[in-house]
């Protein structure tokens, strides 16, 4: 865990680790977002569920592959276990630099 903080190792230097990068909280977002969108529409049959998804907007097409593609993996996945209950809403995002 050490190695995660970037606190001093043994040899006095900061040891970082890109080997658990993936297994991180925060990187593991869509699953726990759609459990719960799907836990909200079993506990309110009568009701819609709208969600809102962030989408980011790049200036270059390029720059839209290089960005990782959650809010896309979070839209299939609710059109494809949701029911007609649950609407999806993109939000474009525009970040500038």
């Amino acid at each position: 865990m050490a190695g995660l903080r970037g606190e001093a190792g043994q040899s006095g230097r900061a040891e970082t680790s890109n080997a658990g990068d993936a297994a991180l909280p925060y990187r593991l977002v869509v699953t726990p977002i759609y459990e719960y969108v799907l836990e909200l529409e079993r506990r309110n049959p009568d009701r819609d569920i709208a969600v809102l998804v962030p989408e980011l907007v790049e200036t270059r097409w390029l720059y839209y592959l290089l960005h990782s593609q959650r809010a896309t993996a979070l839209k299939m996945i609710l059109y494809r276990k949701g029911n007609r209950r649950i609407i999806v809403i993109n939000v474009p995002w525009y970040f500038s630099s």
